[in-house]
């Protein structure tokens, strides 16, 4: 039998009370001032022999995860999926507690993805959305996986192209691509893309839906359709 490494708590807490109880010296009674000019003495409080007992070590506390908000609080505009912001530096964004860094999500021995592995990520479960900018400080793309993303106005995946240009009269038609036709408003803050379908692929939403939505930093190109393509926000690829 291995010889036992740790001394139980019980024990330690005992022999801890024991020594400080011999060793505390009895305190000298503290010397004021009366009102008649005349010291009088206070007794000085003794100290609590379990206030200086050694502390129980054990593993660091997990830090708590940052606050982010619930999808359905989350906005999709030009300037973001806010409050994350497109084009600001991801560690000082508005939105940093709603991504977070992951040295090895791209990490595959079988594939043999071993480098440039780290990636921004959604900190939300099922990855809701994507992001790129691990090569630059800036979040310079967001793409939106989920119908309960939606704009101000209320657009999301699964809306109609009627209810697209209804909402935006100034969006401007892209080139259709095999399967679907990149759309998007923009302005100083930056792009949104909504693509929509001319079929149905995979049980997704079928003609004339919006099938993705991505938000892009100004001076991006918008023109470009998506589906079907490995062209995705944080790829491995």
């Amino acid at each position: 039998m291995r010889p036992t490494r740790f001394i139980s708590l019980a024990v330690l807490t005992t022999l801890s009370t024991v020594v400080l109880a011999a060793c505390t010296p009895t305190p000298e009674p503290a010397m004021t001032v009366t009102a008649t000019g005349g010291p009088s003495t206070t007794p000085l409080a003794t100290p609590s022999a379990t206030s200086t007992a050694p502390p129980i070590v054990g593993p660091s506390p997990t830090p708590a995860a940052a606050a982010h908000p619930a999808l359905a609080d989350l906005r999709i505009t030009t300037s973001g999926l806010l409050p994350l912001t497109i084009g600001m530096d991801a560690a000082t964004n508005p939105g940093s507690g709603m991504i977070l860094w992951d040295d090895l999500w791209c990490y595959s021995a079988e594939l043999g993805i071993t480098t440039d592995t780290g990636r921004w990520v959604a900190a939300y479960p099922d990855s809701p959305f994507g992001l790129d900018g691990q090569y630059a400080p800036a979040i310079t793309r967001i793409d939106i996986w989920v119908p309960e993303l939606r704009t101000p106005e209320g657009i999301h995946i699964g809306s109609t192209l009627a209810q697209l240009q209804a909402t935006y009269p100034p969006l401007v038609t892209g080139t259709p691509s095999f399967s679907t036709t990149p759309y998007w408003i923009s302005d100083a803050h930056g792009y949104v893309v909504f693509e929509v379908g001319s079929g149905t692929v995979d049980g997704g939403p079928g003609p004339d839906q919006v099938w993705f939505i991505r938000v892009l930093a100004p001076g991006s190109d918008p023109d470009y359709a998506i589906a079907q393509s490995g062209n995705v926000a944080g790829a491995c690829f």
